[in-house]
């Protein structure tokens, strides 16, 4: 089964997906990249205790799942700090269950290529990936689903060709 959704915050993400789960069965693996919108848009989701709540009960049946971390750029341009939260809860979350939780560090590639590469990745709002940083992301994701079962996290995975 694939669920393929864009644009919405982690809960109604999270609904959508526990709303599939309910109708077609559990899920072997799930690969999420959530969380944009919450920092983009904040409010009373910034003050939740964990953002991250509603995708945890959501997959909480779920052997393996992957998660990727949130460009801070959304913070930065927000005055935020709602992606770092996610972030954090995201490897937090690897840490109290590393065979479960898988960790794809979109933020961490993206704060250390050099200068000159960011535009191959990120589209010039700073905040979406370019084709390049989608098949960026889908090899990673491949990698963190390759580890899935193991206490192995993936490693941040260098500059492809695209």
């Amino acid at each position: 089964m694939y669920l393929v959704r864009s644009g919405g915050r982690i809960a109604e993400m999270s609904n959508a997906l526990n709303a599939s789960i309910r109708s077609t069965g559990n899920l072997g693996i799930a690969v999420t990249n959530l969380g944009t919108t919450d920092a983009l848009r904040p409010g009373r989701t910034a003050s939740s205790r964990l953002l991250l709540g509603p995708l945890v009960s959501a997959t909480a049946g779920v052997p393996c799942v992957v998660l990727t971390t949130v460009n801070v750029q959304a913070d930065k341009q927000t005055g935020g700090t709602v992606a770092a939260q996610i972030n954090h809860q995201i490897k937090a979350l690897a840490l109290s269950d590393p065979t479960k939780y898988k960790v794809v560090d979109w933020n961490e590639f993206l704060v250390t290529l050099p200068p000159p590469s960011v535009p191959t990745y990120l589209q010039a709002n700073s905040l979406l990936e370019t084709p390049a940083g989608a098949a960026w992301l889908a090899k990673s994701d491949q990698a963190a689903v390759r580890t899935c079962g193991s206490t192995h996290q993936p490693t941040v995975i260098g500059p492809n060709s695209g």
